[in-house]
């Protein structure tokens, strides 16, 4: 690592940890920790996601996949068993960021920062093409939420299953600690971004190309 860089990662730090961090911080950050990350870990797979938005490969990939085979052949293999739950678990998340950075020299992030994090990866993983080895889509990824939880979608196309010709499973999922609503209801709004207003992250949604607060 260069004097260069080493300065940019602290920068990044610094904010996260002062939580005067918006998604596009937390962007920088990840293809700062890049090369830093373990091969497979959460932070390795989201910093690849985010450097290459269409992706065929990766443990979301891999899931995606395995959920779309599931359900297109659910006629057929009745028996066969498929869990749906999030790829990697908010405490796999937080630890993974901290393993970086305890490698870094700098000190673990709080829950709060940690939860700030997450909520960003999965704005800005909204939208995200996911795609087979021959580039043909299986499916995407969307931003959700109900009274629970903030939820990654993955939405993709399936066969023989009326009446709705495409299913969503869920990817990420983390505790509903920042959108006020009553509703168990999965709503999944317009194009969404992570602001931050006087330290606290906020949730805009792009409806029509005019921001409101979620």
């Amino acid at each position: 690592m260069d004097s260069k860089e080493a300065t940019l990662i602290k920068h990044y730090y610094d904010k996260v940890t002062s939580l005067s961090f918006d998604e596009r911080d937390v962007y920088s950050l990840l293809i700062l920790l890049r090369p830093y990350s373990q091969k497979d870990s959460p932070v390795y797979e989201f910093s690849n996601f985010v450097a290459h938005r269409e992706k065929d490969r990766g443990h979301i990939y891999e899931y995606l996949l395995r959920s779309k085979s599931f359900f297109n052949q659910i006629g057929i293999k009745l028996g066969d068993t498929h869990e749906l739950k999030s790829v990697f678990t908010e405490q796999e998340i937080h630890a993974s960021f901290d393993s970086v950075f305890k490698d870094l020299g700098v000190p673990p992030l709080s829950d709060e920062v940690a939860q700030g994090i997450l909520l960003c990866i999965i704005s800005l993983l909204q939208e995200v093409k996911i795609s087979d080895k021959t580039g043909a889509e299986i499916g995407k990824l969307l931003f959700a939420f109900d009274k629970m939880g903030i939820y990654l979608m993955g939405l993709f196309g399936v066969v023989d299953f009326p009446p709705h010709s495409h299913l969503q499973v869920p990817v990420l999922i983390m505790k509903n600690r920042y959108l006020k609503t009553e509703s168990y209801e999965l709503r999944t709004p317009g194009l969404v971004e992570i602001v931050n207003a006087n330290g606290t992250l906020k949730v805009m949604v792009w409806e029509d190309s005019a921001p409101t607060t979620a």
